[in-house]
């Protein structure tokens, strides 16, 4: 284990050049180069995988096209070797997570001043945990970072000394503006985890997770970790940072609203979420159709149904299932396109006038079951 641990933050050390592009990399090893003006990880091995970024389409994949969901190359300084997917097993899982969060909006990054000294909690809510004995605070004339905004609250990142950061909550909302929207995932932690308001640096433990209840996902911070919220042993409020690896959905498959569902659907109105027509079959496999443009302008498979013209797009079969739902709905539907490893996760809704309806963030679009 030890040795493991030591190759891999080697690896977060190496200079440029560490590895010939061409080479086929081994466990630990890193391609480092310049992308967009910053030096980035061009190819990255963690135990059985090996990624390598593509500009063309700004992510990262093995040489089968198995795709880690990331928001583009990771710059030097952010990669955390300790915190990758080993397996493929463990990719799918982070991507899995990163669909569940997409109804959350990103982190801000602004820099704040000022010459006030404000009390810093764990939450938004002054009866949540706060640290330092419960004399956390932080002073605006050393500088710190706005993050986000929620209600009258403000998070903020700064400087405790040279070897630790923390993530705060401070009671002001006029530090700057910072709006974000948060989502609320149940999830379980696995053995092992913890909490820390210090993602970058320290990894400080707030909490080990087996002390924690009640434990939702807010919003992802970026690859290696997720925002959450959870309520200590003795009722105290607690949001910070958990690693994705440590974490497992609480998705559990709605068989019977699944077989509600099956058929043949085609778009109807609002956006075309899961593109024009597709078929949902009672065994979890999907495909979409590709239609003609005549097709899609006139809508004429809502009355004629499948016609001749109409093919499976050779791109287009994919996994599905309905699990429970999040954020006030009673079903979520998730999409998994099984050529890449990567998911797709929608509010999903049948509705009054039996449309069935996909919904994500403040977008949304209606189907009708064809004949």
């Amino acid at each position: 284990m030890k040795k493991r641990i030591f190759a891999l933050l080697l690896a977060a050390m190496l200079p440029l050049g560490a590895a010939i592009a061409d080479e086929p990399l081994t466990d630990g090893t890193v391609l480092v180069d310049w992308v967009d003006g910053q030096e980035t990880y061009t190819a990255i091995c963690s135990g059985e995988l090996t990624l390598r970024y593509d500009a063309d389409t700004n992510t990262y994949a093995t040489a089968d096209g198995l795709i880690w969901k990331t928001e583009g190359a990771l710059p030097f300084a952010t990669y955390q070797p300790l915190l990758m997917p080993r397996t493929r097993e463990e990719l799918l899982q982070c991507n899995a997570i990163y669909a569940a969060l997409q109804d959350a909006s990103g982190f801000w990054s602004e820099k704040v001043t000022g010459t006030e000294v404000l009390p810093v909690y764990a939450a938004p809510d002054e009866n949540s945990y706060r640290a330092s004995n419960g004399k956390a605070s932080v002073s605006l004339a050393g500088g710190a970072t706005l993050l986000m905004e929620y209600g009258d609250w403000s998070l903020v990142r700064y400087e405790v000394n040279s070897s630790r950061m923390r993530i705060g909550w401070v009671h002001t909302n006029q530090l700057g503006s910072a709006p974000v929207m948060l989502t609320d995932i149940p999830v379980t932690l696995k053995e092992g985890a913890f909490l820390t308001d210090d993602p970058a640096t320290s990894w400080y433990h707030t909490a080990e997770g087996d002390t924690l209840t009640d434990v939702h996902l807010l919003a992802q911070y970026d690859p290696f970790w997720a925002y959450a919220r959870a309520t200590m042993r003795d009722g105290t409020m607690l949001w910070g940072f958990v690693p994705l690896m440590a974490v497992q959905l609480n998705d559990a498959v709605d068989a019977a609203a699944m077989a509600s569902v099956c058929g043949t659907w085609g778009f109807y109105g609002g956006g075309e979420l899961m593109g024009w027509v597709f078929t949902l079959m009672a065994d979890g496999q999907g495909v979409c159709y590709a239609i003609s443009d005549e097709a899609s302008e006139s809508m004429r498979y809502l009355t004629e149904g499948i016609t001749a013209d109409m093919n499976p797009e050779s791109a287009g079969m994919f996994q599905w299932q309905i699990v429970g739902g999040t954020n006030g709905y009673a079903h979520d539907f998730i999409l998994n396109n099984t050529s890449n490893g990567t998911y797709v996760r929608y509010h999903a809704a049948l509705t009054e006038d039996d449309h069935l309806g996909f919904y994500q963030c403040e977008a949304g679009g209606h189907y009708q079951r064809l004949p």
